[in-house]
């Protein structure tokens, strides 16, 4: 099996890392992201409808890849609720980790990639957007010198 259905606790996770998103980096504010000319944005009024959106794009890639699959056949879990989201916030345990976000978000590309429209998609223009918030809280990032190191002047050539 090479792509599958992800579950809706992997939405949930990477839908709430978006609205912490907001506020580890602009301060209160949204995480935005732009797509087909328009921005887009996540709080928690719109929270159920990114996670589907997300939800969706992962359900195409899967039904893309198998196409002799009925949506009940497809490879992953199913619920009751069959491929509904709705976003309850995490409210107990939830705390920003870059480096889980960022695994999150290439298990999602993974499964989500397999059909043509995934490079176009706000999903993906979701993720990217994710991903680099996540990349700048990674232990070790703010310390880092912007460029080049330092250290490297040493060896640079005096005018």
């Amino acid at each position: 099996m090479s792509a599958y259905i992800v579950d809706r606790e992997t939405i949930r996770y990477m839908v709430q890392s978006g609205i912490e998103a907001g506020f580890q980096h602009h301060l209160g504010r949204k995480m935005r992201w732009y797509h087909d000319g328009a921005s887009h944005w996540l709080d928690d009024r719109n929270a159920t409808e990114v996670g589907q959106m997300l939800w969706d794009e992962n359900i195409a890639s899967v039904a893309y890849r198998y196409p002799d699959s009925i949506p009940e056949g497809l490879p992953g879990p199913v619920s009751d609720s069959g491929y509904s989201y709705f976003h309850e916030d995490i409210a107990v345990g939830y705390r920003w980790d870059p480096v889980q976000i960022l695994k999150a978000a290439d298990c999602y590309q993974y499964q989500s990639c397999e059909h043509p429209g995934w490079w176009n998609s706000s999903a993906r223009e979701f993720i990217d957007v994710l991903r680099r918030l996540a990349w700048t809280k990674v232990a070790g990032y703010e310390d880092a010198e912007w460029g080049h190191p330092h250290w490297m002047n040493v060896f640079s050539p005096t005018a």
